[in-house]
């Protein structure tokens, strides 16, 4: 039998030692990738997230003409836009010009910016960075010409008040990049300044911005604003304001006119004032709006609303008669004085002749609790919530500390702290039938044809007296205006008015008393007397001239101003002929506003007298238009005097234009 071929026994191949040299350095490289790849997962996100952020395309916002404009009642432009253009550097394209040390020099030169700056900022690790905003065209087209690379521009819009300092403390100003930061461009940011747009920037590997170009975003534009303000009317106040402020060396005015019967305020204006297109070369003081944001004490104003109140808790009557101790009156050991003796006054007398010691007895007939309601009904104490940023409370103390002496001497409007607000608001509601009403500089906006309503007209807050003691009030006031009364000086030709006076001695907190010769002087006053469609306030800090008396001081500038808004808001004279025969003034005052728009001829002397009131650099500026030599006689404001004569050297005609001081003017 054959032998069964048998196959032989195979064993299982051994792993060579080449195969474990090169299996374990794979299998440990794959271990430490799983470990680096939870690492980076979970330990490390945070930090590689940052990374991508800086490697993603970002954005650059800019204000690129989306601001809304602002305008008066009228569709006057009182804030707008204008196209610029800013400078940004590449330092990476612009250091690889040649000889760009120079080229940077000159860019120094041209846009002011100091070189050293620009140095340092060129050579930090970036690809963008602001050389200026806002170039002016002229510097922006002179750079332009250098060609230089890595110079770039930006188109952007620029805040621009076209009237200068017209209104500047009510609108404020914007910063660089378009943000409202003081007055009505801070207080209404939202609604004006709309969205901005944004420009496409790249981050390169180690995070430097690029611009790459483009708009990313485009922005929508605000809404249009448009205020109660009267732009015409703003410019007469400032004027005044001004001429009065240098008159009397004051070291600053406030003036208000408002709508009685609607709280819309037509012209709100403070002196010192400021450009706010370049308001970084004023101080901040200058910013100020005084108007409500200073407290002063409103003296013989106040009496107003003293006897308004006593006779509306039906305390006091239009003919009661009080005895004024011939000037002197001692309350608690103290005395209270004043220049003008009388005997018996009546309460319309203690108003026209504006008496403490009879306002004194009226405070002491009401007592502290009514006082502390009297303050509270007018509003005295609490912001009128007009909507302008700074606006003060004011100053009242509180009354169940008051001894006699605090209620007496609150009477004539001592130790109460007001803002100029504060007072015509009050004011006007002795003359409205008695509402007090929420103040408002805010008209309507305007988006695309849709009218949007920003605070209601007419808005009444409270009473504060009845129609019966409204009217008597009406009264009372006008014969303030009266030849014999303190405020004889603020009487129009052919407009009756009525007002009140206010002279207050300034408290010195350093030494706690009320020093001599340092004044606040007021006039509050309105016209027509019978249906009042102005009320004005005037306030004058510190005059330093031979009168300081709000009769003196302010009552006049009242005067000028009623008579330029009676012209320009076309105010029905009411005046008859008894009421001028009477002895009340008929000066007719000229339109100061109106003036400069006149044609004169050097033969024709019928409109000189358009020159009355005008000062030396505007009597010069409007004759220079006309052709006319002028030469100059006297110093301070045009009598409308002029004398004809020739010049020796040309034999042509000259005019001789007369000047003085308005303290000889019989005002």
């Amino acid at each position: 039998m054959p032998k069964r071929f048998r196959r032989p026994y195979r064993t299982r191949p051994r792993i060579g030692p080449r195969i474990v040299v090169a299996f374990v350095p794979l299998t440990l490289a794959f271990t430490l990738l799983i470990l680096r790849s939870a690492q980076l997962q979970f330990m490390q996100q945070p930090k590689l997230e940052r990374f991508m952020q800086r490697a993603q395309p970002s954005s650059i916002t800019i204000a690129q003409h989306n601001r809304a404009t602002v305008f008066d009642r009228h569709g006057r432009e009182l804030a707008v836009n204008v196209p610029v253009k800013s400078l940004y550097i590449d330092p990476l394209r612009f250091k690889e010009q040649h000889n760009f040390s120079a080229t940077l020099r000159t860019i120094a030169k041209k846009t002011g910016v100091e070189l050293k700056t620009l140095k340092r900022r060129l050579n930090r690790a970036s690809r963008f960075f602001w050389v200026k905003r806002h170039l002016s065209p002229y510097v922006a087209k002179e750079i332009e010409a250098l060609k230089a690379s890595g110079v770039h521009f930006i188109s952007e819009s620029k805040r621009f008040y076209p009237n200068g300092s017209l209104a500047a403390h009510l609108l404020g100003f914007t910063n660089l990049d378009g943000d409202g930061i003081e007055g009505l461009e801070f207080a209404m940011d939202d609604l004006l300044r709309g969205e901005k747009s944004t420009l496409r920037a790249q981050r390169d590997a180690k995070g430097r911005r690029l611009l790459i170009g483009g708009i990313e975003k485009k922005g929508r534009p605000g809404k249009q604003l448009y205020l109660t303000i009267d732009s015409v009317l703003q410019h007469a106040v400032e004027r005044e304001l001004e001429r009065a402020q240098q008159e009397n060396q004051a070291s600053a005015a406030l003036a208000l006119m408002m709508h009685p019967h609607t709280g819309e305020i037509l012209a709100m204006a403070s002196h010192p004032t400021f450009d706010p297109n370049r308001y970084r070369e004023y101080s901040r003081q200058s910013w100020r709006n005084r108007v409500i944001t200073d407290i002063f004490e409103p003296g013989s104003t106040f009496k107003s609303f003293v006897i308004a109140h006593a006779m509306q808790e039906g305390i006091l009557a239009r003919n009661d008669r009080f005895f004024c101790k011939a000037g002197s009156l001692a309350i608690q050991s103290r005395i209270i004085n004043e220049e003008h003796r009388h005997e018996w006054l009546t309460t319309a007398e203690i108003l026209k002749y504006s008496s403490n010691i009879g306002a004194a007895k009226i405070g002491l007939l009401l007592g502290s609790k009514r006082m502390k309601q009297m303050l509270n009904r007018f509003g005295f104490g609490e912001k009128s919530h007009i909507g302008l940023p700074g606006e003060s409370a004011g100053l009242t103390h509180p009354t169940r500390h008051w001894t006699d002496y605090d209620v007496a001497s609150a009477a004539f409007g001592q130790g109460i702290g007001v803002t100029g607000l504060q007072l015509i608001r009050g004011f006007s509601s002795l003359l409205n039938g008695g509402y007090l009403l929420q103040p408002t500089v805010l008209s309507h906006a305007m988006e695309g044809n849709r009218r949007i309503e920003l605070q209601h007209k007419h808005r009444i807050l409270r009473k504060t007296v009845n129609t019966h003691v409204s009217t008597n009030m009406r009264a009372m006031l006008t014969t303030v205006i009266e030849p014999k009364g303190t405020g004889f000086r603020a009487a129009l030709a052919h407009h009756s008015v009525g007002g009140k006076t206010g002279t207050a001695q300034r408290f010195d907190p350093v030494s706690g008393t009320y020093p001599e010769n340092n004044y606040t002087s007021s006039f509050i006053g309105y016209l027509p007397a019978e249906n009042p469609q102005l009320v004005i306030l005037v306030v004058v800090d510190q005059p330093q001239g031979k009168l300081t008396g709000g009769g003196g001081v302010a009552a006049p500038v009242f005067r000028r101003i009623a008579q330029l808004a009676a012209e320009h808001l076309n105010i029905k004279p009411d005046k008859t002929a008894e009421s001028l025969q009477a002895g009340i003034p008929t000066r007719k005052l000229i339109r100061r506003v109106a003036a400069t728009t006149d044609t004169l001829n050097p033969t024709d002397l019928s409109k000189t007298e358009h020159l009355q009131g005008l000062t030396i650099r505007e009597v010069l500026r409007l004759t220079q238009k006309n052709g006319i030599e002028v030469s100059v006689r006297g110093s301070g404001f045009a009598t409308g005097k002029i004398h004809v004569d020739k010049n020796d050297s040309t034999g042509k005609q000259k005019w001789i234009v007369y000047f003085e001081p308005v303290a000889k003017r019989n005002l």
